[in-house]
């Protein structure tokens, strides 16, 4: 989770739009370019840059399909980006859309209001748990129609707009590292306590036979985890 920004006034056009994830159906994309070509007709200069990478038969079919909704021209297909760059890429653009029908968390989501960018995005999955009405316009459904009401809401109001952004900035803080350490802190004495009095009072002391155990070979050492991400 990137530091929250001290965000000016976001001078970005807000006809570009920005799509960050993975190319699959379960992330709405297709619902996403029906959206755009719906846009289109109320401002013919809407564009939507996907940033992601998905299989060569369904980004063939994405092209296709754009082709037949005439957005073509309308679209720019970066590709697979490093996160840095993706970091660097969300201020350049008006809103970021997040159309899944079902994330496990949705960290593309909570870098945008990290970044002070306008959020418009559906709620499912690990979404609900910090995307509301006060910090993002929420589409109620993975629906090209609802994702253009959507965007075109968040285009009618300028000053709701700048009121979720300040909101979002709120949220995004919470999930700061030292939050997280600090809630982290309260489950394991929450734990500890729970399993005290679940014992009696008796105290968590390890077995003295567990010293001499011999550890097994098939655990090997533990490796360190380098978190990625992939688009």
């Amino acid at each position: 989770m990137p530091a929250v920004e001290d965000v000016k006034e976001l001078q970005a056009h807000p006809n570009r739009l920005l799509y960050v994830g993975r190319l699959t159906a379960i992330k709405g994309i297709e619902e996403l370019l029906g959206a755009v070509s719906l846009l289109k007709r109320h401002k013919p200069k809407v564009r939507l840059a996907i940033v992601g990478k998905g299989g060569p038969a369904y980004t063939a079919k994405l092209k296709r399909l754009a082709g037949r909704l005439r957005i073509s021209s309308n679209l720019n297909w970066l590709g697979k980006l490093k996160p840095s760059k993706v970091q660097r890429l969300y201020r350049s653009y008006g809103a970021v859309v997040v159309t899944s029908r079902y994330e496990s968390f949705g960290l593309v989501a909570l870098e945008a209001l990290s970044h002070g960018v306008p959020l418009v995005s559906t709620r499912g999955g690990g979404l609900r748990s910090f995307v509301s009405n006060s910090n993002a316009t929420v589409i109620p459904r993975a629906k090209a129609a609802s994702i253009a009401a959507g965007i075109l809401r968040m285009w009618r109001s300028p000053q709701l707009k700048r009121k979720r952004i300040a909101n979002g900035l709120d949220t995004a803080r919470r999930f700061g590292w030292p939050q997280i350490a600090a809630r982290y802190r309260e489950l394991f004495a929450d734990i500890v306590t729970r399993r005290g009095l679940e014992n009696d009072g008796t105290s968590l002391e390890a077995d003295p036979g567990l010293e001499s155990e011999t550890p097994r070979a098939s655990l090997g050492r533990a490796k360190p985890l380098r978190p990625e991400r992939v688009f």
